[in-house]
């Protein structure tokens, strides 16, 4: 029922739901699930409690140990959550998962590296998918050595090999660009309802690592507003939105502008504060 809230963006009833469930008596499964929906909700002190006691249950499950060591990261616990992926990697030592998450917790010096290891793991598998992760994991540790003409070369080889992952096709992304300056044209858009006018949110846009959560804790200092995350609600409200809106063979971004858009801020407005609270105003 949790699960089903979230996806429902109903994020307090969730919530509630979740705390319902006795740890003690729960499954190990059970309890992994359940600290999804904390970490989704952003309970993450919650989740990393479910994950202990399912770690209790079954100490040498690689899935467990690594899950309790991203709430830990969240939580800023970060020699725990080095603890716990280093038994991760004596459980299976080619898990991309933990050697990625593992590089990321702090930099790394010419007398504490992973280098040699990572060299050595990735000779072992061709794997395209690990390829790239454990590329990008040595690229990083690399960069932190100050070793950058090698650091430069893993990260290319990441990116090549996560490039044939990828199923992408640069005609197809430019037509859909096109489409949406064809359709979003100014005398469209002034045609347009106005939307709800409801106070609170403040919307930050950017590309990664273009400084947004530094701009979402800025904001967030002041009193009067909470920092609430990458909340997903708008995009989630508005493909529901679209989607019945307009024909099923009519393109994406005609959909969209067939939206209406009061009710995609009633009903945004109303989910984010399931979230966000009910302070003035709040940062998604």
């Amino acid at each position: 029922i949790s699960q089903l809230c979230l996806f429902d963006g109903q994020w307090q009833r969730a919530l509630s739901c979740a705390r319902e469930v006795d740890l003690l008596e729960a499954r190990e499964r059970e309890l992994a699930a359940l600290s999804q929906v904390f970490i989704e909700l952003g309970q993450h002190k919650e989740a990393r409690n479910c994950l202990l006691i399912a770690r209790d249950k079954n100490p040498e499950s690689v899935q467990l140990l690594y899950l309790l060591a991203v709430s830990e990261v969240q939580l800023d616990m970060l020699e725990e959550a080095e603890k716990h992926l280093t038994q991760v990697l004596e459980l299976s030592p080619a898990d991309p998962g933990a050697l990625h998450l593992r590089t990321q917790l702090r930099s790394w010096s010419a007398e504490e590296n992973h280098v040699a290891a990572l060299r050595d793991v990735m000779t072992n598998s061709s794997e395209s998918q690990f390829t790239a992760i454990a590329s990008y994991s040595l690229g990083k540790e690399l960069e932190d050595l100050g070793s950058y003409e090698e650091s430069y070369a893993a990260y290319s080889a990441g990116a090549e090999a996560y490039r044939g992952l990828v199923n992408y096709d640069p005609a197809t992304e430019l037509g859909a660009q096109q489409d949406i300056r064809d359709t979003f044209t100014p005398a469209r858009v002034a045609e347009l309802v106005r939307g709800e006018e409801l106070p609170g949110p403040i919307f930050v846009v950017g590309m990664p690592r273009s400084g947004m959560r530094l701009a979402e804790r800025v904001l967030a200092s002041h009193s009067a507003v909470t920092g609430a995350g990458e909340l997903g609600e708008l995009r989630r409200i508005l493909g529901v939105l679209a989607k019945d809106a307009a024909p099923a063979e009519v393109s994406d971004a005609e959909a969209t502008i067939a939206v209406d858009f009061a009710e995609l801020g009633r009903r945004y407005t109303a989910a984010a504060r399931e979230r966000a609270g009910d302070g003035p105003r709040f940062v998604d």
